[in-house]
C-alpha cells in the first residue's frame, strides 16, 4: 500500500512511487456503461498505464440515479467498482476512487458536478471508504473540482450557495468541508492515501496556506496527496498555482488535456496549441516528479485520449500521452 512521507510517495519497501495513468469517466453519469471494464483493460494492458482515475457518482452508489429506480441494481453498480480495482491489482496497478458526482444534499435529485461535496458525500465516504479500506491499491479522491467557496469553507466546510446556470435558481446546501470527509474515512479504520483537488475547478492552491494554512491527514492515514486539474484555458503559471504545495505534499495532475488547436472549447480559449502545451506540461512534470492522469480514455469525454472504443488515440492529444507513458513506464 502505497503511504507518503514527506512530498513523496512511497510503496511498502520503501521505493519511490510515481503515477502515470488515465481517467476512465462513464460510472459517474450512467450506472449502465458497458464499457468502461473494456476500456480499463485497454489502458491498463494496451497503454501500460499504472493508475485508473475512477470517476463516481454517490447517488448511484446506492441506487438514486434515475436509471437505477426500476431495477434497483445498485449492487451491480458496486460489484462493477470491485472488478476494476481487482483487474487493476492483478497488473499491479492502483485505483483512484474518485467521488465526482454529487447531489447537494438530496438524494436522486440535481445528481452532477457541484461546487464542494454535501452531507450525502458523508455517507458515501463511510460506506465506501468502509468497503474499500485498506484495499492495498486503492486511493481516495475525496471530490472531483472545488470551486467558488472561500479556502476556509474548503477547508472546515459551512454553508455554500450555488447557482443553476439555465434557471438562475439559488440553492443552498451545507458542506463538510475537505477536514470533514478525511475524518469520515479515517473513521472506517481506512489507511489508504487521500487525494485532495484545491479551488478553481480542483486547479490552484494560491492563498492556501496563506489563508488557512496545511492540511493535515490523521496520525492513523497514509497520508495525503493534492491534485490540480491543469488545462490549456487556465493561465501557465503552475508554479505560483501548483508548485506552491509541492514543498509540502506529493502532487498529482489529476486530469489534464487539450482539444485539438482548431477546437473552441465551452470552457475558454485554449492558450498554446496542442503539441506545444502539452510538451511544455510534460517538461514541466518530470521537472517536478510529479504524477499524472489525463482527462479522457472515452470518445465522448473530451478532451478526449482515444477517438473510438477500437482505443486509437487522438491525433492531437493522446498519441502524446501515450507515447509520455511509455516513455515513463518501462516495464
Amino acid at each position: 500500500m502505497v503511504r507518503v512521507v514527506g512530498n513523496r510517495m512511497i510503496d511498502e519497501k520503501g521505493a519511490a512511487v510515481r503515477f502515470f495513468g488515465v481517467n476512465c469517466a462513464g460510472m459517474e453519469w450512467d450506472s449502465r456503461d458497458s464499457h468502461i471494464e473494456k476500456s480499463v483493460q485497454a489502458a491498463l494492458t494496451e497503454w501500460n498505464v499504472n493508475l485508473i482515475r475512477l470517476p463516481v457518482c454517490q447517488d448511484r452508489w446506492f441506487g438514486f440515479g434515475q436509471e437505477q429506480k426500476e431495477k434497483q441494481n445498485f449492487p451491480a453498480y458496486r460489484e462493477q467498482a470491485d472488478r476494476i480495482i481487482e483487474a487493476a491489482r492483478q497488473k499491479n496497478a492502483y485505483v483512484l476512487f474518485e467521488l465526482h458526482w454529487s447531489d447537494m444534499g438530496v438524494w436522486g435529485s440535481r445528481i452532477g458536478q457541484h461546487s464542494m461535496p454535501d452531507l450525502n458525500s458523508v455517507a458515501f465516504w463511510r460506506d465506501a471508504a468502509y468497503r474499500y479500506r485498506n484495499a492495498e491499491n486503492v486511493l481516495f479522491g475525496l471530490y472531483n473540482e472545488p470551486r467558488h467557496v472561500s479556502w476556509q469553507l474548503w477547508k472546515d466546510g459551512g454553508m455554500v450557495t450555488e447557482k443553476d446556470k439555465k434557471t438562475g435558481t439559488e440553492y443552498r446546501y451545507e458542506t463538510p468541508g475537505m477536514t470533514g470527509l478525511i475524518h469520515a474515512i479515517r473513521e472506517t479504520g481506512a489507511k489508504n492515501c487521500i487525494v485532495v483537488g484545491g479551488l478553481d475547478w480542483a486547479y490552484s492552491f494560491e492563498g492556501m496556506l496563506e489563508e488557512v494554512g496545511d492540511l493535515y491527514d490523521t496520525p492513523e492515514g497514509n497520508g495525503l496527496i493534492f491534485d490540480s486539474h491543469v488545462y490549456p484555458w487556465k493561465r501557465l503559471e503552475w508554479d505560483r498555482d501548483v508548485t506552491i504545495i509541492s514543498k509540502r505534499h506529493p502532487v498529482l495532475i489529476g486530469e489534464y488535456g487539450h482539444y485539438g488547436d482548431d477546437a473552441k472549447p465551452q470552457e475558454g480559449a485554449q492558450v498554446l496549441p496542442a503539441k506545444e502545451w502539452l510538451f511544455r506540461l510534460f517538461s514541466w512534470i518530470e521537472e517536478h516528479e510529479y504524477s499524472c492522469t489525463a482527462w479522457d480514455f472515452h470518445p465522448y469525454a473530451g478532451p478526449s485520449l482515444i477517438k473510438n472504443f477500437e482505443y486509437e488515440p487522438t491525433e492531437f492529444f493522446g498519441v502524446y500521452v501515450k507515447d509520455f507513458i511509455r516513455k515513463n513506464r518501462k516495464v
